[in-house]
């Protein structure tokens, strides 16, 4: 049309810009209802792994207290009673109020991402829920303690210290995110690149 926008036409075939990765991407009203089913998911499967984690920790605390730095052998594992102040495994044991306010970030951070780009690839939504519960397993011994709770030794492994369900939470959790990064970038290595619009 003569004497019209010359732009209006190039923006029309413009591809429709549904989120620019600062905040939540726009959701069509047919996919609430599985954003929060998936949410739901998500948050009760981290439940589960914090709810785990202390219910066996409070037995540990019941009945095996006694066998505080005496170990006892189950084949390839053993029981033990330890109490730590540092991070997973017994790291860095004098950094005890540090890894609180670290794990009170991780939390933060893992919800609010969640929240902000909502995990749709299985090995980024289990990763991210498995570590939520880990980190608020271990933070929640922290909180009510002042110390976490370790249990689990490898005598196979001799100078491996003793750990807890949270610290096998994080580290599954942790490698699921590595193999999500891997994933993604192969996946976007693969894709072809797009060719630009026609003027």
């Amino acid at each position: 049309q003569a004497g019209g926008d010359p732009v209006r036409p190039l923006l029309l075939q413009m591809p429709e810009q549904t989120g620019n990765g600062l905040g939540p991407t726009p959701l069509e009203p047919e996919q609430r209802p599985r954003l929060v089913l998936r949410s739901a998911a998500f948050f009760a499967l981290a439940a589960l792994v914090w709810g785990l984690d202390q219910g066996v920790k409070s037995w540990v605390r019941e009945h095996l207290v006694d066998l505080h730095g005496i170990l006892e052998h189950h084949g390839l594992w053993g029981l033990t009673y330890s109490q730590n102040k540092g991070g997973a495994f017994g790291l860095f044991p004098h950094f005890a109020q540090a890894f609180t306010v670290i794990a009170l970030l991780v939390v933060f951070a893992i919800i609010v991402y969640f929240i902000v780009k909502p995990a749709k690839e299985p090995f980024e939504f289990f990763g991210l829920a498995f570590l939520l519960g880990g980190v608020l397993g271990n933070l929640t011994d922290r909180l009510l303690f002042g110390h976490v709770t370790d249990f689990i030794v490898l005598p196979w492994l001799r100078r491996w210290p003793a750990f807890n369900l949270a610290d096998s939470a994080i580290t599954i959790g942790a490698g699921l995110l590595i193999i999500s990064t891997i994933v993604h970038s192969i996946h976007h290595e693969e894709e072809p690149p797009s060719e630009a619009n026609p003027v």
